[in-house]
């Protein structure tokens, strides 16, 4: 089993590709903010994964327990830390010019994110998506859950998208 050098840290995280759903401990260095890691320069070719579960999202559903794994950080849509992880928002509350559009995501495996979008008053939903040029796209306060598996519902303080792997749907 993979041992921690001392400027490491395991955080409980859940990582979606466009068939599975990984949960595990990732290893990150002590300074790495996960809930955003993947959107900075530190952002690694694989995530190192520790006692992680993974469950397919195609019809089988099947599980897999994994002692360590490496993922392709290429093959991820989208990531948040576990539900009960303390994080530290990637925006200030009292930042002008800015509202929370309440939003529903779909990924292609069925993947329902319903949550808030934050964007600019000056512009609406559609325009942003259309002229944002980034990688990873910000999701608050997002409730999780797939028909897939009627069990399965959680929430996330924040989420992080690979905007061009889903749909989107405004719903304010």
């Amino acid at each position: 089993m993979y041992e921690l050098n001392s400027n490491e840290k395991l955080t409980p995280a859940m990582f979606y590709t466009a068939e599975a759903l990984f949960h595990g401990e990732v290893v990150t260095t002590d300074l790495t903010r996960v809930n955003i890691w993947l959107r900075s320069d530190s952002a690694p070719k694989y995530i190192h994964l520790l006692n992680a579960q993974m469950i397919s999202l195609t019809g089988s559903r099947q599980t897999l327990k994994l002692d360590e794994a490496f993922l392709p950080t290429d093959e991820v849509i989208a990531y948040h830390v576990a539900p009960g992880v303390e994080i530290q928002m990637d925006y200030e509350e009292d930042e002008p010019n800015r509202h929370m559009v309440p939003t529903q995501v779909i990924s292609p495996s069925f993947i329902i994110f319903q949550g808030d979008n934050r964007i600019s008053t000056q512009t609406d939903f559609g325009t942003t998506l259309e002229v944002g040029r980034t990688a990873w796209l910000s999701f608050y306060n997002v409730t999780v859950s797939t028909p897939n598996m009627p069990k399965m519902s959680l929430k996330a303080e924040m989420v992080l998208l690979r905007p061009e792997s889903f749909i989107f749907r405004p719903m304010g």
